[in-house]
C-alpha cells in the first residue's frame, strides 16, 4: 500500500477537521457555560479535552512518521520551506490575535486560532525532521529520542508548576529550552549540501534563512508570555503547551540560523565547476601521454578521492568475460577492499546509476561484514562506469564515518564518471590492438571505434531536424560528428575532422568525444565549449596533428550560433531558396595556444531566416580530385540549393548522399566525407532523425 504522504493540502483538510469539530465544543463550553449544570459541563470538558490531546498526539505522531519516508530535499524545496514557514509564522504575530472579547464565537475563534498555531508548528517541524533524517549522522536517532524526552519533561515542568502554583521551576525550564537550541545545532550538522549554489540562490536562501530566524525569535518571545493570544489559542487545545511551542519556535530560529551561517560560508559554483573541469582535462592529459594503463588507474583513483571527502578508494574493472578486478587502490589495502566484495554483493547494480549506502551496518547486503568492516568503511559511494550498453568497471569510494556521503557527491562523480569510462575503453581498445596483428587491429579497433563516435540516433534539436552520414577514405577516418545538451538548454551540433587518417585519427576523435561529453554540461553556450575543447587539448595533441572543427549551437528559442575553427564554413539555404556561404573566423585546435585561440575565434549568429543549414568537411568539396576533378564548394552548393526543395532533413541528406558517391563513382576516396543537415521543423514535418 502506497504510504501517505504529507503536503500542503493535506495539512490544511487535517486542521480542518480537527479544529472544526474542537472548536464547536469550545465555543459551547464558553458561550452557554451559565445555562450547563456543573457536571454537564465537567464531562464535556474532559471530553473535548480528552479528544483534543489525543488529536495533538496523533497529529505529531503523523508528522514524524511522514518526515522519515519523504525523499531529501532538494535546494528549490527547502526554500520554499523556509519562505512558507516564514510567512506563516509572521501571519501568527500580526494576523492570528483577532478573536473577539468573550462568547461563543471567542471559543470557537480562539480555537481555530489555536489550531492554526499547531499547523504551522506542525509544518515546521515536519520540515526540520525531513532535514535531519535524509541527512542524519549515526547519532540523529539518539539526538531525536533526547529531544523526544526534554520536550515531555519540559511540558512535566510546566504542568507542575500550574498544579502548585509555585514559579521554582523557570530554572529547569530555561535550561531544557537552551538544551533544546543545542540539540538542534548537533542535529544539523551535515550541511554540506547546503553550500554548493550559485550566488543568486545564495543570498535567496540566505535571506529567507534570516527572516525566519527572526521572525521565530520573536514567535518564541511571544509564546513565552502568559498573557499573550497565542498562549491562550494554544490553551484551548493542551494546558501549558505554549512553553513546548516557544521551545519549538527556538528551535525553529537556532535551525534557521545554522543555515544562514552555512548558506553564506558555502562554496561558490563556479569554483565548484572550475574544479570539476580542471579534474577531467588533467585526466585526458594523463591518459593522451601515458601508454601505461596503471599510470591511468591510479590517477582515476586519486582524482576520485580529491572529488570527494573519501578515506579510500578503488577502481574495479571488468573485464569482457564479466571477471572483476581490483585495478588501482589508495587509502586501504587490496585485502581489506576485497573483503567488502563489491561485485558479489551489488550484482547487476554495478550498472545502474551511483549507489550511496549511508551506512553498511543498516544495509541488509552487507550486514554479515558491516562490523568487520566497521574501522576502514562504514558508508561507501559506488560510481558504476559504462559506455552506452557496455560496462567497464566502477569507482567505490568508502569512509570510515557513516554517513559520508550524500547525493550530491554522488552527482559530481557522475559526471566526472564518462570521461574515465571513454579513457577506460580507450585504453581497452588500445591493449587489444597491440594484441592483434597490425593488419587486423585496423579494422576492428577502427569499426569498433567509429561505432562509438557516431549517434546512432538524433532527436529533434529546438525545432532543428539534424541528419548526418560520415564514410571514411580508409577502413578507418578521423572525421566525427556528434551532438551535445549544454547547459541552459542549448543543444549543440559538433562536426570534426582530425588531420590524416586511420587508426590515429580514430583514437583522437575517442579522446574528443569523451572531452565533450564532459565538458558540455559544463558549459553555457557554444563558444565557451569550443573554448574549453581547445583548452583540455592544449599541448596533448603530437606534432603536426591538429583538429578542425564546427559547431553549432542550437537556443531553445531555435536560434543559431556558429563557432567555426579551421573548418569549412557552413553553407545556409533561407527561406527563399538561396545559399550562402557563412564564414566567421577561427583557427584550428592544436595549431595556437589557447589564450591565441580565444582572441581569433569569434562567434557568428544566423538569422531567422535560416531554414535549413549544411555542415561538411573537406572531404566533400575534394570529391573527385583522383577522377574528374574535385567537386569544390560551389559545386556542392549547387546541389544544396536542390536539396532545399525536399521535404525533409533526411531527405536532403540522402539525395546528397547519393550525389556524392555517383560523383565519386568506384574510384578509392581521397579524404573521409562526413555531411550534418540541419533542418528547421515545421508542423507538418515529421522525422525520426536517425543518420543514413
Amino acid at each position: 500500500m502506497e504510504p501517505v504522504r504529507l503536503t500542503t493540502p493535506s495539512l490544511i483538510l487535517l486542521g480542518a477537521a480537527i479544529g472544526s469539530v474542537h472548536a464547536t465544543i469550545r465555543g459551547v463550553l464558553e458561550g452557554f457555560e451559565r445555562w450547563m449544570p456543573e457536571w454537564m459541563y465537567q464531562v464535556v470538558g474532559l471530553v473535548d479535552a480528552i479528544a483534543a490531546g489525543a488529536a495533538v498526539v496523533v497529529y505529531a505522531w503523523f508528522i514524524v512518521r511522514t518526515s522519515q519516508e519523504r525523499q531529501a530535499p532538494d535546494l528549490h524545496r527547502f526554500r520554499a520551506w523556509l519562505r512558507w514557514c516564514t510567512v506563516g509564522t509572521i501571519a501568527m504575530l500580526l494576523v492570528l490575535p483577532l478573536a473577539p472579547g468573550a462568547g461563543f464565537w471567542h471559543g470557537v475563534l480562539l480555537t481555530i486560532e489555536g489550531g492554526a498555531i499547531l499547523g504551522l508548528l506542525g509544518w515546521i517541524v515536519h520540515g526540520m525532521l525531513n532535514v535531519f533524517f535524509s541527512y542524519r549522522t549515526a547519532r540523529t536517532p539518539i539526538l531525536l529520542r533526547i529531544v523526544g524526552f526534554v520536550l515531555a519533561v519540559l511540558l512535566t515542568l510546566a504542568w507542575v508548576e500550574r498544579i502548585t502554583g509555585s514559579e521554582s521551576l523557570q530554572a529547569a525550564k530555561v535550561f531544557s529550552s537552551v538544551l533544546l537550541v543545542v540539540l538542534t545545532l548537533l542535529l544539523a550538522r551535515r550541511r554540506r549540501w547546503l553550500r554548493l549554489m550559485s550566488r543568486t540562490e545564495r543570498w535567496s536562501l540566505a535571506g529567507w534563512a534570516a527572516a525566519l530566524a527572526g521572525s521565530a525569535t520573536i514567535a518564541a518571545a511571544k509564546l513565552f508570555d502568559a498573557q499573550s493570544q497565542q498562549v491562550q489559542a494554544l490553551a484551548q487545545w493542551m494546558a501549558e503547551s505554549s512553553t513546548l511551542a516557544g521551545s519549538l519556535m527556538m528551535m525553529a530560529a537556532a535551525f534557521a540560523g545554522v543555515v544562514l551561517v552555512t548558506v553564506i560560508g558555502g562554496e561558490n559554483t563556479a569554483e565548484r565547476k572550475a574544479f570539476e573541469f580542471d579534474a577531467i582535462t588533467f585526466l585526458n592529459r594523463v591518459a593522451a601521454q601515458h601508454d601505461q594503463s596503471e599510470q591511468l588507474y591510479q590517477t582515476v583513483v586519486t582524482l576520485a578521492l580529491g572529488l570527494s571527502e573519501a578515506t579510500s578508494a578503488w577502481l574495479l574493472l571488468r573485464s569482457e568475460s564479466s571477471t572483476w578486478s581490483i585495478a588501482a587502490i589508495a587509502g586501504t589495502d587490496r585485502e581489506r577492499a576485497e573483503a567488502l566484495q563489491i561485485p558479489d554483493v551489488l550484482g547487476d547494480a554495478l550498472a545502474d546509476d551511483a549507489i550511496v549506502i549511508p551506512w553498511l551496518r543498516e544495509d541488509e547486503r552487507f550486514f554479515r561484514i558491516a562490523r568487520s568492516a566497521e574501522s576502514y568503511a562504514q558508508s561507501l559511494l559506488v560510481v558504476p562506469l559504462r559506455d552506452s550498453e557496455v560496462s567497464y568497471g566502477a569507482i567505490v569510494l568508502a569512509s570510515g564515518r557513516p554517513f559520508a556521503f550524500e547525493r550530491g557527491d554522488a552527482e559530481l562523480l557522475e559526471a566526472f564518471a564518462p570521461a574515465v569510462s571513454v579513457a577506460l575503453a580507450n585504453q581497452r581498445l588500445m591493449q587489444q590492438a597491440i594484441e592483434r596483428e597490425r593488419l587486423q587491429r585496423e579494422l576492428m579497433m577502427g569499426r569498433e571505434i567509429q561505432q562509438k563516435l557516431l549517434p546512432v540516433n538524433i532527436p529533434t534539436l529546438n525545432g532543428w531536424e539534424v541528419v548526418g552520414w560520415s564514410e571514411p577514405a580508409y577502413e578507418v577516418g578521423g572525421d566525427y560528428y556528434d551532438f551535445f545538451w549544454l547547459a541552459g538548454g542549448t543543444a549543440c551540433v559538433l562536426v570534426a575532422d582530425v588531420s590524416g587518417k586511420g587508426i590515429s585519427a580514430a583514437f583522437y576523435m575517442a579522446k574528443l568525444k569523451g572531452v565533450c561529453i564532459a565538458l558540455a554540461p559544463l558549459c553555457a553556450d557554444v563558444r565557451e565549449f569550443v573554448l574549453r575543447i581547445h583548452r583540455a587539448f592544449d599541448g596533448v595533441l603530437e606534432p603536426r596533428v591538429y583538429i578542425s572543427l564546427i559547431a553549432v549551437g542550437i537556443a531553445s528559442d531555435g536560434t543559431l550560433h556558429v563557432v567555426r575553427a579551421g573548418h569549412p564554413p557552413p553553407l545556409v539555404a533561407s527561406k527563399g531558396g538561396r545559399i550562402e556561404i557563412q564564414s566567421s573566423p577561427g583557427v584550428a585546435i592544436g595549431l595556437v595556444s589557447t589564450e591565441r585561440f580565444a582572441a581569433i575565434t569569434d562567434e557568428l549568429s544566423l538569422d531567422s531566416s535560416s531554414s535549413m543549414v549544411v555542415l561538411y568537411t573537406d572531404g566533400v568539396i575534394e570529391a573527385g580530385l583522383n577522377s574528374r576533378g574535385e567537386l569544390g564548394i560551389s559545386g556542392f552548393a549547387e546541389h544544396v540549393a536542390r536539396a532545399t526543395m525536399l521535404p525533409s532533413a533526411r531527405a536532403a541528406a540522402a539525395y546528397l548522399h547519393s550525389v556524392l558517391r555517383q560523383y565519386v563513382g568506384d574510384v578509392i576516396l581521397h579524404d573521409d566525407m562526413t555531411i550534418v543537415v540541419l533542418r528547421c521543423s515545421t508542423p507538418s514535418e515529421t522525422t525520426d532523425g536517425t543518420g543514413i
